[in-house]
């Protein structure tokens, strides 16, 4: 079964209900969704998050990883090309997230895990003009993303740039090295290009597939190749990614796979895939400046997102959720944008306009946004979130919480007891 009876899938949540078992009781599910959020937090891990929890360490990350890995092969996956051709993004993510907040935020030496951001420097080619053209594209609205749309596409149709350099140097390099993040040496980017004829970019959407099939919950989140592969597999038209029995951990629904592949048809998303992957290697990094009080610098981040990207709804959310202390006015500004745009989960935003009310004085805005909510609640299931909680000193503090809906409740009773007060 794909979960509980009566709850509705999520892969993170089947991880974090199987993290304290040993991984040969764990499904695949919580095996592909570990994987791919240990390779993409990179070594500096999430601070405090699931993540740093299963490797508090670079050493442990590695030992970490080689266990999914051998877990996986045993159950007849290609944990090997899985990483490599399923996991390229997830991959790449954390170098290139690093370069990126280097040049938004400046050079931080004392930053702990970092990749080797000269050697990546180099593998990616932002050196000389092309550094100058990357710096500036990330101040210049719109410029970037397509920059990196057209990187990434590259990367997977042309061995020759600098991206997909990198990519084939990923398909043939030692499997520690990938997992280590040790950047290529420039020797080692000329055998890549020497090399690159042998090139078969169908692994990518297959070992993909697999990926969104076991650790993306919303279809809306899947890449269009992986849905039209799931689309003709149900229909008999294909060939699975892996093992049938293995397919079954998760039902498929038809109507719900034709329903996204329509919408896509005809409305086109705005948004690559590559950049809202860089989208959330920007948010873990805000949330990690956030956990150290570094307010301003995770803000700018954000900032940075809302530019390229203004109607990118988590962005928005998250930024707001920044302010929320300091500036509540400015802050609940961004959450309602970010609500007209159908932010997910719903719940998180509510939560987070209620912070605001509340530090703006207006308890009863609090209460009337919670009734509202409660009226007609859209999630029927826990949701995971990190939020503002107001201390015994009425301060805020950020906390990584399990069930929003639990804390929206003790959230909606502060603010009756403020309300009582007033």
């Amino acid at each position: 079964m794909s979960s509980e009876p009566g709850h509705a899938f999520d892969a993170r949540k089947i991880w974090m209900s199987e993290s304290g078992k040993a991984l040969d009781q764990w499904r695949l599910v919580s095996l592909v969704t570990a994987l791919r959020a240990v390779l993409q937090e990179g070594p500096q891990g999430d601070g405090g998050g699931p993540v740093s929890q299963a490797c508090p360490d670079a050493g442990q990350r590695l030992t970490f990883l080689r266990s999914v890995m051998e877990e996986l092969t045993d159950r007849g996956l290609d944990a090997d090309s899985l990483i490599r051709y399923g996991l390229l993004p997830e991959v790449l993510a954390p170098p290139l997230g690093e370069l990126i907040i280097g040049e938004l935020l400046g050079s931080e030496p004392g930053r702990p895990g970092r990749a080797d951001l000269s050697g990546w420097r180099h593998a990616f080619g932002l050196e000389g003009s092309r550094g100058e053209a990357f710096s500036q594209a990330l101040h210049t609205p719109a410029d970037f993303e397509e920059m990196i749309k057209h990187a990434i596409g590259n990367a997977l149709n042309d061995a020759s740039s600098a991206l997909g350099l990198v990519a084939q140097w990923i398909f043939t390099a030692n499997i520690e090295r990938i997992l280590s993040l040790d950047a290529p040496t420039p020797l080692e980017l000329q055998t890549a290009l020497a090399d690159a004829y042998g090139m078969d970019m169908s692994l990518h959407a297959e070992y993909r597939w697999i990926v969104d099939r076991f650790s993306t919950t919303f279809f809306g989140q899947w890449s269009t190749e992986s849905l039209h592969l799931e689309y003709r597999w149900i229909q008999g038209m294909g060939t699975p990614p892996c093992r049938v029995l293995l397919m079954q951990e998760r039902t498929i629904v038809l109507t719900e796979i034709a329903l996204e592949i329509a919408q896509r048809a005809v409305h086109e998303p705005s948004r690559s895939e590559a950049a809202n992957r860089l989208t959330a290697q920007v948010q873990r990094h805000a949330r990690s400046f956030l956990r150290e009080g570094r307010r301003q610098e995770a803000a700018a981040l954000f900032e940075f997102v809302c530019r390229e990207q203004p109607e990118n709804a988590d962005a928005l959310n998250n930024l707001g959720f920044c302010l929320l202390p300091q500036n509540p006015k400015v802050a609940l500004e961004h959450l309602e944008k970010a609500s007209r745009l159908a932010y997910t989960p719903r719940i998180v935003n509510i939560y987070n306009k209620m912070c605001c009310h509340i530090s703006l004085g207006r308890p009863h805005l609090a209460i009337q946004e919670a009734e509202r909510y409660w009226q007609d609640a859209t999630e029927q299931a826990p949701v995971a979130a990190t939020l503002w909680v107001p201390d015994t000193s009425g301060e805020w503090a950020i906390h990584e919480v399990w069930d929003t809906r639990e804390e929206l409740a003790a959230l909606t009773k502060h603010a009756h007891h403020l309300n009582a007060d007033t």
